[in-house]
């Protein structure tokens, strides 16, 4: 029988549409194990661009700033004292080494340290592993909103950790404004009650592009429902499913 000739083009048709199949089929899995990489990559380029910040340790903690206002950055040292560790036990993370805290006190540097656009202001922001503080808001107050900010994008990251970043928008905001509701006693949008006007799949897709107000409320209520109805330790479960590469809406 005489032999056919081997078709390279049929077979790496083949093999892309298997490796395209399998990221479909798996994009959790891919997500989970690809995100730490993104992640550090991100948080590096965050550190490049404060190289002048002085550092000052604190516990497991890792402040870097540029700051004249030794009252504001005294203060950031007593939230990580009172609230880092609390934070850390409660989901019972213990971190690889130091938790970076910039504390930025221009905002414009701020902005463009993390790549948020500056019709979008914040006083806390988290990305590639690192939290970013402003000392000031941006109409040049300080605020009373440091500790909040703090526990906030504290546990974005702890979140983001254990889960690898495999989970819509919603969950991570809604566990840190949980966070706050549980250490701080403050309840975002309380006023709003409890009236749904998302479904789940605009605050998945849309969430960025929704009210603010009444995302952040309902994201915060959808997380208070996951964790009353399989309690704390199932939602810590939960998060480390995440990062074994399950899917979150077949897990939640």
């Amino acid at each position: 029988m005489k032999k056919g000739k081997f078709n390279w083009g049929l077979a790496l048709c083949i093999t892309l549409c298997l490796a395209v199949g399998a990221v479909f089929r798996f994009n959790s899995l891919v997500l989970a194990r690809v995100y730490p990489v993104y992640q550090a990559f991100r948080g590096y380029r965050i550190l490049q661009s404060v190289p002048h910040y002085e550092e000052e340790q604190v516990g497991n903690f890792s402040i870097r700033h540029n700051s004249i206002d030794t009252d504001k950055l005294r203060d950031l040292v007593d939230i990580i004292y009172g609230y880092g560790n609390e934070v850390l036990d409660l989901f019972d993370y213990v971190p690889d080494g130091d938790i970076d805290v910039i504390l930025f006190e221009d905002d414009k540097e701020f902005h463009q340290s993390l790549g948020i656009p500056k019709d979008q202001p914040t006083l806390g922001a988290y990305s590639g592993g690192k939290i970013a503080i402003l000392e000031r808001s941006e109409d040049g107050s300080v605020g009373n909103m440091l500790t909040n900010s703090f526990v906030h994008e504290l546990t974005h990251l702890v979140v983001d950790d254990l889960a690898g970043g495999n989970f819509p928008v919603w969950f991570t905001e809604g566990s840190a404004l949980y966070m706050e509701y549980m250490l701080l006693g403050y309840e975002w949008g309380r006023e709003l009650g409890s009236a749904d006007i998302y479904s789940i799949e605009e605050l998945t897709d849309d969430f960025y592009r929704l009210d603010e107000y009444q995302a952040y409320r309902q994201a915060f209520l959808e997380v208070s429902d996951i964790i009353e109805r399989i309690g704390w330790d199932g939602y810590l479960d939960l998060l480390q499913e995440l990062g074994d590469g399950q899917d979150f809406y077949l897990n939640s």
